[in-house]
């Protein structure tokens, strides 16, 4: 038994089957005799309750503009616009259904009665039976278009089989006798209502199975089947009163036994028990938390033990297995048998309908022969009846569109089920109404007997259809009224065939519509996927983003918790993971500034009411969010010194945390998971990124819809301004949605279900071994997690609806840096894709051909790009300033070869200076290309209305007139048509520009940017492509790193620098031998500087050329007035004693470094190397707070010339956390002094006359040479300490203070050990981190290896792409100036270069086209039918979610 506190509650101390609980914080006090303490009992909290308040104060108020602003960005929710659209949709929809209903069942009314007493009877007859036989071939198609090579989608069984055949056989025989006998037996309104009087069978149904969702169901149901009874007779009775064929009425009887819904469920029985999806159990062993179990947050100790993680990760990383000989049944898709089922059925019907027709004449219409049938009744002309077919024909296809489509978007109660009940009584009413009736009988050219006649008929009519009336809507009115609605349902899971009925469309809408509670495969699509739980684990990766990029994360989550409550159908959690937010114990700068902003964005009052945990990879703290939404946040802070570092990293600590650990705290009595992986989901978001509860909602609706989907994105909105910011607003766009699976869902804001991430997180953790690994998962692990989906079965949709917004690079270099990753690995993923085109096809049926050329056009389209630019920028120039097209590409490819060079050899400033140059020169030359591609317009649209024949006058007769000749445009297609390819191809992608912006009215605006897009054209891809390639082998991430500089620095007075160019021109004279140390790899890729790149790094220098000083004030041990320079200290040439390096790797581990007590340099320097300590003396470093900027390259420069001791010495330097100095301004100059480390320079300062706060306004314009000669400050950590220091000498901005306070708050608050709080975390954590996240030790790394593959695998696509370009370039310029091999104005291939470019445009923009529809059905589903309510959504239900 675990011992409680008697501070804690007893329900506290009680089990819990959630993970986190009311665990007792830094406010909450607890005794010194419990097993661990929750908070320090000195810390209180008494500033607050002291400060005065000055509330009161206009200053302190909010301002109109922040209050409006506030209100603004808070407003969720569909405008009024959104709920008209419903309506006007609604109404419109219900209007075309009603009247293709109507019209289709009058038409079919018109074609009977001429095969009854029409004048082409037989034309009427072939024409019924194309009716009959059209819905079931289309059908056969759309079957075999959908079941041709998934062999996911399971047959049915034997005896489902057997009962499809027998229904289909039914359907058709009563269909052929309806429509050939039943309706012209009697009049056109008795034919409609006999079609009602079949609903008698499927109300008994009802009233056997009952509806617990609905108020006074069965006695509502008694009454409408004596209602439905009194309708059957009254119809009986027209037909004995009129002397029809009564028996003719068994033909509806026929089609309603087929239809019975317990038939439609024994046809849909799975085939075997494994279709059921089985309940998810916890295997023994695993980590989990049953009812009983003790909260972590309880800070209970919790014993149970489960199986080895490590070991399963070993072997999943190790050894990835072999895929299994059927995987694609392995694939959580929609295994519904409908499609086959519809297979075997329309074919079925098709063989019974043809054989059924061709057996009537023979037996019940005598009057005919089916051989004089066939020989005259395909003689069609167009006449009033074809009309009549036409329409019939039409209407259905309408009907049946536009029905699906309503119960798609949430419609189905204005748009569906009220036409369905209005159609049968309106038709009635115009064939009774005397003018309708005759009107349409003189039209279809029937007998006399086509209208009612006589009043009793006409009530009898009226009686009959108003009995089975207020049947359909006490029974199918009420259940279709009360279905529950998920957002954007297929076809299949709308209805449970996916076909239509020409005949009786009315009545197969109501029987085949699935309702509430219907099963099909043993589960209840319905219901089970409104009503299961739902989690969504909120999980972030963050860097070093900045106060507002955090802040916006933080509101767009404060959001989430507002529109959540406890009893809400989805749950929330969030947990951001911060990179480098730690070291050792000590939280870093950015993690404060996330901490700061909790109170003012996420509504916690007191920001210090967490827990505080030290974990295996760093350290975490939770909070429990105010409200009803019980919704926990949590901070991981991560150290780099003890887990993997980059997001990839932080990417598998999440995921592996979400399935292996939170999902398994769930659990009901019986030890199975509340909530399935199916309906487990994992929003990833970048740090900076800007979002609403609907997006998410949105995103959820197509994750709910379809579980074959493993991921879904959202439409990123790019934030920010300037040119570069225009530039990438107008790049967003996409087609792969449509055509096959979107390959990319960005991180920055996208839901991955947790069942589809099993499959592919054991692959997504595997380290980088070779060169084009790295391409594909370190430089563009999004895509790379999104390949691994596709190939493994999964689809990835993209979903317009949900908006989010980030924001986007501001700056040249940051742009330029994040593209290099985003080509690299794009290229690099596709070529991957392609390569394993076959495997992915067998794997992802949803992959199409028509996709897989798609991207290989892509593919080309990125190669060839420098060449195609080159050759667009040549052709300009021509039209523009006349230059030569030779010399003018010549001159661009010199261009781009200097280019290379430079980015091959030099390093990164001069990169990103030579592009700017070369951006800007471009984009001068672009302005002259538009300018004389416009002229070139200007010329075709002058040639093509004025260049026409024209008749020249010759002696006043019109006969004896000249005609002038026609002079043929250069570049013309033809003489008919005299404008070039360039101005088509141009007038089309404008054309696709306007309608898309048109389509997109909110980004309209974007279309502006399009002149920025074509001036920095050939730099986007030109020129990045050229660096992009070149920079493969850099492995930094290019955004957002740390920039500092060495804090060691060399300085060489000018003769030196003349000495060293002399003795390169000259060097052949030089005869003086260096003794150079060895060097040290300082590539900006060398993984031991890594953590501390710099912008600028100076060559090391031989000893021979070091004066006495590595810059001034850098003192070496040793003489420098003779020949050497050997430091005096024999470490040097020593080695440490044996026995020493457990003892230094275990203090070094362990290891704990105070601010405010700084360890002194002779202590912290390792055995054997304690002689150092002089060298950090003198030079300024004689604590722990100096060290921890220096670099390896410092310590070479300090003296320290074995490289094994630097090494050790850099990676325990790595380990002391950075030594900040606070900004503010301090009382007196010695107090500053003392805060710095700098006291003893006390007397320094006294003697400059800088004894108060207002002296020390003079250090502000104090630069070095003053700190040096002024204050006597000589040694280079204390000179760089007085600098950094007079740097952050000044007012504190309120964000400083408030990182400031966090620090010491954070400093103050207890903090626990996992270990003894959660056994069972610490030890899934150890284990996930031993099996794939332990940082490499560099020395024993790969990355020598990897940097020379990278190398060789840059040389190789520089050679291809060179080649390739250069072959276009040569063949595109030979074509063009040989006139014999011109078509149409152009050289061949340049014609067939513009068709493939313009296929891919015109493919895209059709693909557009779709998705916007696609989208506006989304946004009209979700959108309400009252102002201020929510947007609907699969999630919602009553009361039990706020935004719902």
């Amino acid at each position: 038994m675990l011992k409680t506190c008697p501070g804690i509650e007893p329900a506290a101390a009680a089990g819990s089957h959630k993970y986190f609980g009311s665990l007792p914080t830094v406010y909450e006090r607890t005794e010194h005799s419990c097993q661990y303490s929750m908070a320090t009992p000195e810390f209180k909290f008494e500033s607050e309750a002291q400060e005065e308040d000055v509330s009161y104060l206009s200053v302190k108020k909010k301002s109109k503009i922040e209050r409006c602003t506030k209100k603004l960005s808070t407003h969720s929710g569909p405008s009024k616009l959104i709920v008209v659209l419903k309506w006007i949709t609604t109404t419109l929809f219900a209007a075309v259904i009603l009247a293709s209903l109507v019209s289709s069942k009058i038409t079919l009314l018109g074609l009977a009665w001429n095969v009854k007493s029409g004048t082409e009877r037989e034309e009427a007859f072939v024409m019924c039976l194309v009716v009959l036989l059209a819905p079931n071939v289309i059908s056969l198609v759309r079957a075999l278009w959908n079941v041709i090579g998934r062999s996911d989608i399971p047959w049915p069984s034997k005896d489902c089989m057997a009962l499809v055949v027998l229904s289909s056989a039914l359907e058709s025989a009563g269909l052929c006798i309806l429509v050939f006998k039943t309706l012209a037996s009697g009049s056109a309104a008795s034919g409609v209502s006999a079609m009602q009087i079949g609903f008698v069978l499927p109300i008994l149904y009802h009233l056997k199975k009952g509806n617990r969702d609905i108020r006074c169901f069965r006695p509502a149901v008694f009454f409408s089947l004596l209602c439905a009874l009194g309708g059957t007779g009254v119809v009986i009775y027209i037909y004995v009163k009129n002397s029809a064929e009564v028996w003719s009425l068994v033909g509806i009887v026929l089609v309603f036994i087929a239809w019975l819904p317990s038939f439609h469920k024994k046809m849909f029985s799975p085939v075997k028990s494994t279709d059921i999806e089985p309940k998810q159990r916890v295997p023994r062993g695993s980590i989990n938390r049953s009812n009983t179990s003790r909260s972590y947050l309880h800070g209970q100790s919790l014993s149970s033990e489960y199986s080895s993680f490590k070991s399963t990760y070993r072997s999943i990383i190790s050894d990835i297995p072999s895929p299994k000989p059927d995987p694609i049944s392995e694939v959580p898709c929609d295994k519904t048998t409908a499609w086959k089922v519809l297979l075997i059925s329309s074919f079925t019907k098709i063989i019974f309908i043809f054989g059924v027709s061709s057996l009537l004449p023979l037996f019940l219409m005598r009057d005919m022969k089916f051989k004089d049938i066939w020989d005259k009744g395909w003689d069609w002309g167009i006449d009033n009846m074809f009309v009549l077919f036409i329409v019939h024909t039409s209407s259905g296809i309408v009907a049946y569109v536009t029905g699906v489509f309503a119960c798609h978007t949430c419609m189905d109660r204005g748009a569906f089920v009220v036409p369905l009940i209005l159609s049968s009584p309106l038709s009635v009413v115009l064939l009774v109404v005397s003018s309708s009736c005759d009107w349409f009988k003189n039209y279809s050219e029937v007998s006399v007997d086509f209208c009612v006649s006589g009043s009793s008929s006409l009530v009898l009519s009226i009686v009959a259809m108003l009995c089975t009336s207020i049947a359909l809507i006490l029974v199918f009115g009420r259940v279709l009224w009360n279905v529950n609605k998920l957002v954007l349902q297929k076809e299949t899971q709308l209805f449970w065939f996916p076909a239509y009925n020409s005949v009786m469309i009315e009545q197969w809408l109501f029987v085949n519509r699935k309702l509430s509670g219907e099963k099909e495969n043993g589960i209840d699509k319905t219901r089970t996927r409104k009503h299961e739980k739902t989690r969504v684990y909120i999980c972030t990766t963050m860097y070093r983003e900045s106060r507002k990029e955090m802040q916006q994360l933080l509101e767009s989550i404060e959001k989430i918790r507002q529109a959540t409550s406890s009893s809400s159908a989805i749950h929330f959690e969030s947990h951001v993971f911060l990179d480098d937010a730690v070291r050792g114990y000590e939280v870093t700068e950015f993690a404060l500034q996330l901490v700061s902003l909790l109170k003012e964005a996420l509504g916690i009052e007191y920001v210090l009411k967490c827990t505080k945990t030290a974990t295996p990879y760093g350290m975490k703290l939770v909070w429990k969010l105010p409200g009803p939404s019980e919704m926990t946040f949590t901070i991981h802070l991560k150290d780099t010194k003890k887990v993997k570092k980059k997001k990839r990293w932080s990417q598998i600590m999440y995921m592996s945390y979400v399935l292996d650990f939170l999902s398994k705290q769930y659990v009901d009595k019986d030890g199975n998971l509340e909530v399935k992986d199916s309906d487990c989901f994992i929003l990833t978001t970048d740090a900076d990124v800007k979002f609403t509860p609907e997006s998410v909602e949105a995103l959820l609706d197509l994750m709910k819809r379809d579980t074959s989907v493993g991921a879904v994105c959202a439409r990123t909105y790019p934030l920010g301004e300037g040119p570069l910011v225009w530039y990438q607003q107008f790049e967003y766009a996409a087609a792969e949605h449509v055509l096959g699976s979107v390959l990319c869902a960005p991180g920055s804001f996208s839901v991955y279900r947790c069942s589809a991430l099993k499959d592919i997180v054991p692959t997504y953790a595997t380290t980088v071994e070779r060169a084009f690994d790295f391409l594909i998962k370190d430089m563009g692990e999004d895509r790379w997690l999104c390949t691994l989906m596709v190939q493994s079965g999964w689809r990835i949709e993209y979903c317009a609806a949900s908006e989010n917004e980030t924001y986007c690079p501001e700056e040249f270099g940051e742009f330029y840096k994040q593209r290099r990753r985003w080509i690299a690995s794009t290229l690099a993923n596709i070529i991957s894709l392609i390569k394993e085109w076959s495997l992915i096809r067998a794997l992802n049926h949803r992959v199409s051909y028509l996709f897989c050329v798609y991207q290989i056009f892509l593919l080309t389209s990125t190669f060839i790009g420098p060449s195609t630019v080159i050759i667009i920028i040549a052709g300009g120039l021509d039209y523009a300033w006349g230059v030569n097209v030779v010399w003018s590409v010549v001159l661009q490819i010199a261009v781009c070869l200097i280019y290379t060079l430079i980015c091959v050899y030099k390093n990164e400033k001069w990169q990103m200076q030579s592009g700017k140059i070369i951006t800007f020169l471009y984009a001068v030359v672009m302005t002259a290309v538009l300018v004389g591609i416009a002229e070139q317009v200007a010329e075709d649209l002058i040639n093509f209305d004025g260049n026409k024949p024209k008749s020249k006058p010759g002696g006043g007769d019109s006969a004896s007139s000249t005609i002038e000749p026609i002079t043929r445009p250069p570049g013309a297609i033809s003489d008919d048509f005299p404008i070039s390819f360039v101005t088509l191809y141009l007038g089309l992608l404008v054309a696709i520009f306007i309608v898309t912006g048109m389509l997109h009215p909110s980004e309209f605006k974007c279309l502006l940017n399009g002149i920025i897009y074509l001036l920095c054209l050939p730099s986007g891809y030109l020129v990045l492509n050229i660096y992009s390639i070149v920079n493969i082998t850099d492995r930094s991430w290019g955004t957002r790193e740390e920039k500092e500089h060495n804090t060691v620095k060399v300085t060489k007075p000018w003769y030196n620098e003349l000495e060293i160019v002399m003795r390169k021109v000259f060097f052949c004279c030089d005869k003086k031998e260096t003794l150079e140390a060895p060097p040290v790899a300082e590539s900006k890729d060398d993984p031991v500087n890594r953590r501390h790149r710099r912008d600028s790094q100076t060559e090391p220098l031989s000893p021979q050329r070091l004066s006495q000083t590595i810059g001034p004030g850098i003192k070496y041990s040793g003489s420098v007035q003779g020949k050497s320079l050997r430091l005096s200290d024999p470490l040097n040439d020593s080695i440490p004693e044996d026995g020493d390096s457990d003892e230094e790797e275990q203090s070094e581990s362990g290891e704990e470094y105070d601010e405010e007590n700084p360890m002194l340099v002779e202590k912290w320097l390792p055995k054997g190397m304690k002689s150092y300590a002089k060298i950090f003396i003198d030079n300024g470093f004689q604590n722990t707070n100096f060290l921890g900027k220096l670099t390896e390259i410092d310590l070479k420069r300090l003296g320290i010339k074995k490289l094994a001791h630097r090494r050790n010495l850099h990676r325990r330097i790595q380990n002391i956390p950075e030594f900040r100095i606070p900004v503010g301004v301090p009382r007196d100059p010695n107090t500053w002094l003392e805060t710095v480390g700098l006291a003893e320079y006390k007397a320094n300062f006294r003697q400059n006359h800088i004894k108060t706060v207002r002296d020390m306004e003079a250090l502000k314009s104090f630069t070095e040479k003053e700190i040096r000669e002024d204050l006597h400050i000589t040694k280079p950590g204390h000179i760089q300490r007085m600098k950094d220091a007079i740097k952050r000498l000044r007012n504190p901005t309120k964000e400083e203070r408030e990182i400031a306070e966090m620090k010491e708050e954070i400093s103050q608050a207890f903090k626990h050990d996992l270990r003894s709080v959660n056994k069972e975390e610490h030890k899934f954590w150890k284990d996930l981190l031993h099996a794939c996240l332990e940082p490499d030790l560099d020395a024993f790394g790969s990355d020598e290896i990897l940097k020379g593959n990278l190398l060789t695998l840059r040389n190789e696509w520089l050679m291809v792409s060179g080649i390739v370009n250069c072959l276009w370039i040569v063949i595109i310029m030979t074509l063009s100036r040989s006139i014999d091999l011109q078509i149409a104005g152009t050289n061949p291939l340049s014609l067939v270069f513009l068709i493939v470019f313009g296929f891919l445009f015109v493919l895209q923009f059709v693909c557009m086209l779709v998705h916007r529809f696609t989208t506006l059905s989304h946004f009209i589903a979700r959108a309400p039918y009252r102002f201020g309510q929510s947007y609907q959504t699969s999630l919602c239900q009553t009361q039990m979610m706020r935004i719902c």
